[in-house]
């Protein structure tokens, strides 16, 4: 009796009981299939186990520069800044910070600033620094808009060692808020490349600044408001603390919530 081929296949498939038995052919697929998972996880397991022995025998050293960078992380800073006046325009266009006579009327006399935890919104320190004038002077109607008076500048401290002291402290910190970025960049910039301190200046071109007013700008109104105009507008509520610093972790906190840039 003679089989077609379809025949043949089929009866080579069926065992003398009747019973399904696999072809060679998807025996050997399915070991080789087996196979393969079985590779795989060998891998991964010992990829894990080479990651474990590695971070096990991480230097102390290393572990605690991760903590540390952990911890900046989980925090902020807000800062506010004092000076003698605004930059002085050329042809309309604000000078550049290598323009010292441009900024000779917008010297820095004061850095008040605060660190807090960005979960719990809580303060961990506030600095308000006064800077003692070297040949600049106080002219009397700075002195009404923020209540310093020459004489209270007079128990400052040198300009070198307010700026060692700050940006001490902004290094604590994963990113630092102001609310006129382009005001407060251009004043710290000019006062450290005054002293000719490259180092420094090296270290706060690495800060991370977010510009307060522009982020608001952006997500809600449009443009740009004075702060106490901004702080209502987003607050739902008038100003009635008197602390900057407060008022801007208020916002920085309900902004937290909106936009994932400050995580």
């Amino acid at each position: 009796m003679f089989y077609s081929n379809s025949l043949l296949s089929l009866h080579n498939t069926y065992s003398s009981e009747g019973d399904f038995c696999p072809s060679p052919k998807i025996g050997k697929k399915k070991k080789t299939v087996k196979k393969c998972e079985t590779k795989t996880k060998q891998k991964k397991f010992e990829s894990t186990s080479k990651k474990i022995k590695k971070n096990a025998n991480l230097p102390d050293t290393h572990l605690q520069k991760m903590s540390d960078q952990a911890q900046k992380q989980a925090k902020f800073l807000c800062l506010k800044i004092e000076t003698t006046g605004l930059i002085r325009k050329n042809g309309g266009q604000c000078a550049g910070f290598k323009d010292l006579e441009a900024h000779e009327n917008a010297r820095l006399i004061c850095l008040n600033y605060a660190i807090y935890d960005k979960m719990a919104g809580s303060k961990e320190l506030e600095k308000r620094i006064l800077i003692k004038p070297d040949t600049f002077s106080l002219i009397d109607e700075v002195n009404q808009i923020h209540h310093i008076g020459i004489e209270d500048l007079k128990s400052g401290i040198e300009t070198k060692e307010a700026f060692k002291i700050f940006l001490d402290d902004v290094e604590k910190v994963g990113v630092m808020f102001v609310y006129n970025k382009k005001f407060y960049n251009d004043v710290l910039k000019s006062e450290i490349f005054r002293m000719q301190e490259k180092k420094m200046m090296s270290k706060f071109r690495k800060t991370k600044m977010v510009c307060l007013a522009q982020l608001l700008k952006k997500e809600f109104f449009g443009r740009i408001y004075k702060f106490p105009e901004a702080y209502s507008r987003f607050m739902g509520r008038e100003m009635t603390n008197e602390n900057f610093l407060e008022n801007m972790r208020e916002m920085v906190l309900k902004l937290k919530i909106i936009n994932p840039i400050l995580d």
